[in-house]
């Protein structure tokens, strides 16, 4: 087995590095590929000056290599493997080992032409070979790509990445792409999520020039090349001016949604997928779908001139408050009081965080949160212990799996009904007890909820753990010290889905009232919804309609001492069941929206 195919082991030994300048002229020949390159709508040549041959030029600048450390692979391609690496200074950085690059026979004017390029979107690269004679070519490494900041946003249960500053991260990617086009008469081709990134918190884009220059002329199929980015055109060997501007707009359109408007979920390609497919924009909003789908459009003459103006079509089309026009959502009040009310707000709910406090003891009641390792559950001092989880149940499952519960703790089972099922465990008794035949334990009472949407995958399942046949004392021992542990033995034989919030949410199914703000102070009129969960942080709730607001108050109308007093809240998600009905997830005391480029 070569090195390269083994991921654990370097590709790269005893290699040596050449070190280039950001301008480097062009050896002879460089420009034969321009001609199958241009594509249509070119304005002209650049003007270029020969220079040396590479050949000429490495052995005097060359640099020894063997002292990095390769740490991980990072992508592997049809062009090569990117792997990380650590230099001896202890600097990362990215090496990208090309397949297919054995030098000789004047085979480098693609390798002359790619130094060349220069914009400061670029990363500087160093070029050297590795022991089998491919090319290496290393750049600093990203903060992070795309990629990373979507998955990051998807663990904050946002749908993706926020549209304003997904905006503003691809406008100057959209004007680097436009300039090196004119300027060099070429694309990038190859556009993913991951070659999109940012170094010291400014947009860079990684593998610029790689398809057009190496990976086309080798006669790779263009369909392996960038199997889930690329232009229908590509698919019949016809590079258009606007491939980078379809390529960008599947970007953009999976990293708002979570969705890849070809390919689904994960963005792979389906086995068997024709040659053409419609995208699948519905999950965009309104103005945006019809943005993207002009720039998705299979005939390239009906796209946008360029990829500028594709963004700045979708920059046009942001609402006010995402636009920064108006004055900022965040510097509205958060905590609102109707005036005049159907009775005067009371004095202990003065401040948002009062509000959110009164809201969630309406749903936990006298209850607290405790905490046992990674699980939390509300505790009732004495009295119940009680704790929600999501399971991924088939038919059937439920009963196989907490038959393995019943049978580790020697418990008794009590069916109450279809979806309830009770254990009572026994405890170690006193001699009084004993003698007097007092049984003394815990009753743990699962209840299994089926999904209340069909768009939902998964059960809800509620347990309560209460003691029975003890004092008081006694009862809050067993909760507290057995308890616990019960709760998580349970988990472990429903395979319960880890836990991914900071903080608890609680169900609550209440009527609750929504007023949409725009424009930064504008309140709409009130939307009638029903709550779906309440934390310290957030609400969750479902509406008949969509929610066409960043930011918005709620408040209880059906309480008479709640009703005068609204919180503020800022969307964070919002996807629509296929009952029609819309289900939203909100934080309160929302903050600044997070720039894309690192700041806040």
């Amino acid at each position: 087995m070569n090195a390269s195919d083994d991921p654990t082991q370097p590709i790269c030994r005893a290699q040596t590095i050449l070190r280039t300048t950001d301008h480097l002229l062009l050896p002879a020949g460089a420009l034969q590929l321009d001609a199958s390159l241009a594509g249509a709508g070119s304005t002209g040549a650049t003007a270029v000056r020969e220079a040396p041959a590479l050949a000429d030029v490495m052995p005097n600048l060359a640099v020894e290599l063997a002292d990095h450390e390769f740490v991980a692979c990072v992508e592997r391609g049809p062009l090569g493997e990117v792997w990380k690496v650590r230099t001896p200074e202890g600097k990362l950085r990215l090496a990208h080992h090309l397949h297919g690059t054995e030098s000789g026979g004047g085979g480098d004017e693609w390798l002359g032409r790619l130094l060349s390029l220069s914009h400061p979107l670029l990363p500087a690269l160093d070029v050297g070979r590795g022991s089998s004679g491919c090319v290496v070519l290393l750049a600093d490494a990203p903060d992070r790509s795309l990629n990373d900041w979507f998955r990051e946003c998807r663990s904050w249960n946002l749908p993706g990445v926020p549209r304003s500053d997904l905006v503003r991260f691809l406008k100057p990617v959209a004007h680097a792409l436009d300039e090196l086009y004119e300027r060099h008469r070429l694309q990038h081709l190859g556009l993913h999520p991951g070659s999109l990134q940012l170094k010291k918190n400014k947009p860079r884009i990684d593998g610029f020039g790689l398809v057009p220059l190496l990976g086309l002329p080798s006669g790779r199929p263009p369909r392996t090349l960038n199997p889930n980015y690329c232009a229908p055109e590509l698919l019949d060997g016809r590079v258009t001016p606007g491939c980078d501007q379809y390529s960008l707009a599947l970007i953009c359109a999976e990293m708002l949604t979570g969705v890849h408007p070809l390919h689904g979920i994960g963005g792979r390609r389906p086995a068997g997928a024709g040659r053409y497919e419609r995208p699948e924009l519905g999950l965009l909003a309104s103005a945006d779908r019809e943005v993207v789908a002009r720039a998705l459009d299979p005939d390239a003459q009906q796209r946008f001139g360029n990829c500028a103006r594709f963004v700045a079509a979708l920059e046009a089309s942001l609402a006010p408050e995402e636009s920064g026009v108006n004055r900022r959502p965040e510097l509205l009040p958060p905590l609102l009081v109707a005036s005049p009310g159907p009775a005067p707000a009371p004095r202990e709910l003065s401040s948002l965080d009062q509000f959110i406090r009164a809201l969630l003891a309406l749903a936990v009641g006298p209850q607290v949160f405790r905490d046992h390792g990674t699980i939390r559950y509300h505790l009732e001092a004495g009295q119940a212990l009680r704790h929600r989880c999501a399971v991924s149940l088939f038919p059937g499952a439920a009963l196989l799996r907490l038959e393995g519960f019943r049978q580790k703790w020697g418990a008794d089972a009590v069916p109450i009904d279809r979806e309830c099922l009770a254990f009572t465990v026994s405890t170690s008794l006193s001699l009084w007890e004993r003698l007097t035949g007092q049984q003394v334990g815990l009753e743990i009472q699962v209840r299994m909820t089926p999904p209340a949407r069909t768009s939902k995958k998964l059960s809800e399942v509620s347990v309560l753990i209460r003691p029975y046949g003890c004092g008081p004392a006694r009862a809050v021992r067993l909760l507290e010290e057995t308890g616990p542990v019960l709760l998580e033995s349970l988990r472990e034989h429903l395979q319960a889905l880890p836990e991914q919030r900071g903080q608890e949410r609680v169900l609550w199914n209440q009527p609750l009232r929504v007023i949409p703000v725009v424009g930064g102070s504008r309140l709409l009129d009130a939307i009638d919804c029903m709550g779906k969960d309440i934390s310290r942080r957030g609400i969750g709730f479902f509406l008949p309609e969509p929610l066409d607001a960043t930011h918005f108050y709620v408040n209880h109308p059906a309480l008479l001492h709640l009703a005068p007093v609204a919180g503020l809240a800022k969307v964070v998600r919002g996807q629509r069941s296929p009952d029609g009905w819309y289900e939203v997830g909100a934080l309160f005391t929302p903050e600044g929206p997070i720039d894309g480029l690192g700041r806040k």
